[in-house]
């Protein structure tokens, strides 16, 4: 049997577009290196943890990630 159609609401979503940041590295630069560049840029902790999980998802990191 299929499913009923849901009926989603309209909504409005205001989202306020930031110029964009670049961070910049050396080849072979440390994750201590990448985590103060996106620091300087204004990345929170949860921006970095999540960048550094994709990195290790596209196997660009190979490191354990541990959230402590």
């Amino acid at each position: 049997s299929n499913a009923p159609a849901t009926v989603i609401p309209e909504t409005t979503v205001n989202a306020k577009e930031q110029k964009a940041r670049n961070v910049v590295l050396q080849q072979g630069a440390t994750v201590e290196q990448l985590v103060k560049a996106l620091g300087a840029i204004g990345s929170t902790t949860r921006d970095v943890i999540a960048i550094l999980e994709s990195l290790r998802a596209a196997g660009a990191l190979d490191a354990e990630i541990e959230v402590i």
